[in-house]
């Protein structure tokens, strides 16, 4: 008696996925692919306004560094109180990492370093229009720096 090749055939389910999901999981899908697509739509009409009121980084049609774009009204007229805020740059640190399958004495830039930003927060005592002191309330890393790394190859050449 010869021997027939058996194949196994699966069947699919006729049922779709879409209608296994549930009334919740369906309206999420659905929102999702209506949200999403239009929220990029606000974010690039945002990004193309001419409403420079909205970027403090931009004076009189010119972009400036973070650190000096004006970060509260000016002085007041009289005597008070008013908190400052200021940004700084945070420098990166640069490291030095051996590799050994680079040859020796040859260097690759691993990483990029990126500065980053510190917020400087002052009490700041006016009187008659004039700053008279200036007490440093709070200091926070807004930004860490991301320091920059470089490989140094150690591997000798096989001979």
């Amino acid at each position: 008696m010869p021997e027939e090749d058996v194949q196994t055939v699966r069947v699919m389910n006729p049922t779709s996925a879409w209608s296994r999901l549930k009334p919740l999981q369906k309206g999420g899908l659905i929102a999702a692919a209506l949200i999403v697509p239009l929220g990029g739509a606000f974010a690039a009409a945002g990004a193309f306004s001419d409403d420079e009121a909205a970027d403090p980084a931009w004076q009189n049609g010119q972009r400036v560094a973070a650190s000096t774009a004006p970060s509260s009204p000016p002085a007041p007229a009289g005597d008070g109180k008013r908190t400052i805020t200021e940004t700084e740059p945070v420098t990166f640190k640069t490291r030095t990492i051996k590799d050994n399958w680079l040859a020796k004495g040859e260097k690759e830039l691993r990483s990029e370093g990126i500065d980053g930003v510190r917020t400087l927060t002052y009490e700041v005592v006016y009187a008659g229009g004039r700053e008279k002191s200036r007490k440093l309330v709070k200091s926070e890393v807004t930004r860490k720096p991301v320091d920059q790394v470089t490989a140094v190859g150690t591997s000798q050449p096989e001979q």
